[in-house]
């Protein structure tokens, strides 16, 4: 039986039965009508399952980082901290891990069912350039996910005939195509955007450069300071930034230099690539990192790590006592290697939560226990831990709160969950096992609306990953309004100009709803939107209320009856009180957020 591994045509044997590896594998059925086919299912539909491989993959990355780190100083003639090389590598290497376990795992189902399987194999591997190609490409980029396939088949000695090939060529539309345009002319059209976009930057930083400049000057001893504090992209409003440089006796934020030019190369270096880190072990797994970490390691940490090394020392601040990030995955390579740089020389991270659905979802426990090890501190939007490192705060993405005038005759908005063709990682939104079910449970809620519900109904869907959920709507529903992020990037103007939202997934959504006090009702599957115990009486609360369901039925029916004038229903006590309830401890408010921030940053210093 021919193992196809991708839905790119041009490496399937058509004359022969094929077992396709993954849905995925099919991008059109119309395609595989005619063939002798079967498709495996997804890996991951046992939460229990997950949970365990969850920890079985933190132990792998707890043993590997420090194997990383000594092979990294050795190649760059460094004596650097593992913590230095767990702040640049960690984000990319524990995704890596997560996705090629992922991958690897799909193989050895097919094993496990099949025998005699032979499939085209890719003679060479593919190397992003950046952490961050590398994470646009490895959950939608059929073509990268073929490279990524051969490298495990060719690493492992696994019973499957390999016929090598050459592999695809991947250029920047593949990498870029799902964020910017799920159609061609789409994708051209937002790159034109894009371009006029770049235009009117150039005019906005040659002003912003003079300004640096003079501020600089004016400026000079700011950055020579001991004990100052950096904020690496601004994770609250400016009001609030400003009553933060207050209370922390600062008159402004340091100041970053314009990044020197320099040309990164894009020619692997192959004795490197070919280099393995000498990991013994039983464990098959553990035995297939050893071996194609290196391989598939971005090129910013190995051919361009000088440059980039260099260039982040000369554009950071110094003298720095800590860093405010709104993620510790930090995905700017030059943010990354500045962060570990000043990290090397004394500084501590002060992390802030970046999205909902931490501290409460059954999975995505290996994403978070990562995010809290590359941190000294992690601040909460309200959640309690017994951890240390652990702070309870508040929720900070208050860009969103806002006066508006609310419309109880406004838009209904359904807010979609991200659908990608491939496994990401286990703190996805949702893991792509959940695909067709969210689809058939959204398409069987819609189909009991009633009609003047369903003319007033927006689908807000997410970014496109390949898994057309926008065409799969659209087909059975063309009088249906859609909205995509990657015609409107964010929902809230959607969202003041609507009367009630319905929120199909466990993310930051409805925590800004919630914030908002606006009329919110909530659907999903509970085998697939697992909760902790810790937090399953807030969510039983809120299903006890009538906010949360697991039934598109009675859901559907709900909003048929409270659709005249959401707003009446929204503010009755029980579903106030379980709103209310459930927003204190994960996504509590705050009017005085910079003094809060600055109290924790001096405790720091």
């Amino acid at each position: 039986m021919f193992l196809a591994l991708t839905a790119l045509e041009e490496y399937w044997k058509k004359d022969e039965k094929i077992l396709f590896l993954g849905e995925w594998c099919i991008s059109d059925k119309s395609i595989v009508k005619d063939l002798d086919y079967n498709v495996l299912p997804y890996n991951w539909k046992n939460i229990e399952i997950i949970k365990d491989r969850e920890k079985y993959l933190y132990d792998i990355y707890l043993q590997i980082i420090p194997i990383v780190a000594n092979f990294l100083n050795s190649l760059h003639n460094k004596k650097y901290s593992d913590r230095y090389w767990e702040i640049l590598v960690g984000p990319w290497l524990s995704n890596f891990i997560e996705v090629s376990f992922d991958r690897y795992t799909s193989l050895i189902n097919a094993l496990n069912k099949f025998n005699n399987l032979k499939t085209f194999v890719s003679k060479d591997s593919y190397v992003a350039k950046t952490s961050i190609e590398w994470n646009l490409i490895s959950d939608s980029n059929q073509k990268y996910n073929f490279y990524l396939f051969s490298d495990i088949i060719r690493s492992l000695d696994l019973s499957i005939k390999a016929d090598f090939v050459d592999g695809p060529i991947i250029n920047m539309e593949d990498n870029f195509y799902h964020r910017y345009g799920t159609t061609k002319r789409s994708y051209k059209l937002n790159l034109i955007k894009i371009l006029i976009g770049g235009i009117k930057a150039i005019f906005k930083n040659s002003i912003d450069y003079l300004k640096s400049k003079l501020l600089f000057f004016f400026y000079h001893g700011i950055n020579k300071s001991k004990n100052y504090v950096l904020m690496l992209k601004q994770t609250i409003t400016d009001i609030e930034s400003k009553s933060l440089l207050k209370h922390i006796g600062q008159s402004r934020w340091p100041i970053m230099r314009k990044s020197k030019k320099f040309v990164l190369t894009d020619i692997r270096d192959k004795d490197i690539r070919n280099k393995a880190l000498g990991i013994s072990s039983d464990d098959k797994y553990l035995e297939l990192l050893s071996k194609i970490i290196i391989m598939n390691m971005p090129m910013e940490y190995i051919e361009n790590f000088k440059h980039l090394s260099i260039n982040a020392n000369h554009v950071f601040p110094k003298n720095l006592s800590t860093i405010i990030l709104r993620s510790p995955f930090e995905s700017s390579s030059l943010n990354r290697f500045g962060l570990a740089d000043r990290v090397e020389s004394g500084a501590k991270l002060l992390s802030i939560q970046e999205g909902g659905g931490m501290g409460c979802r059954a999975i995505g426990r290996y994403y978070e226990k990562i995010f809290i090890r590359l941190s000294d501190i992690v601040l909460t939007w309200g959640w309690k831990s017994n951890n240390e490192k652990i702070k309870r705060f508040y929720f900070t993405k208050t860009s969103v709160i806002k006066d508006y005038n609310y419309d109880q005759k406004g838009s209904i908005l359904l807010v979609g969950s991200a659908c990608r063709q491939y496994f990401a990682t286990f703190y996805a939104s949702h893991i792509n096992s959940y695909n067709q079910k969210h689809i058939k449970l959204n398409k069987k809620f819609i189909r009991l609306l009633n009609k003047s519900v369903f003319q007033r109904l927006i689908y807000r869907f997410h970014w496109q990953f390949g898994f057309n959920e926008l065409d799969k709507i659209n087909n059975e529903f063309p009088d249906l309004k859609l909205s995509t992020r990657e015609d409107q990037t964010y929902f809230y103007d959607l969202l003041y100009n609507s009367s009630l939202a319905i929120c199909t997934t466990n993310m930051t959504t409805m925590l800004q709803t919630f914030v908002l006090n606006h009329p919110t009702i909530l659907l999903w599957d509970p085998k697939y939107q697992g909760i902790r115990k810790s937090s399953s009486d807030y969510y039983n609360q809120l299903h006890d209320a009538g906010i949360l369901y697991y039934s598109p039925e009675l859901c559907a029916k709900k909003i048929n009856e409270i659709a005249s004038n959401p707003m009446d229903w929204w503010m009755t006590d029980n579903v106030q009180s379980a709103k209310n309830n459930f927003r204190d401890n994960f996504c509590r408010k705050s009017d005085n957020i910079g003094k809060e921030l600055a109290n924790i940053i001096n405790e720091m210093r």
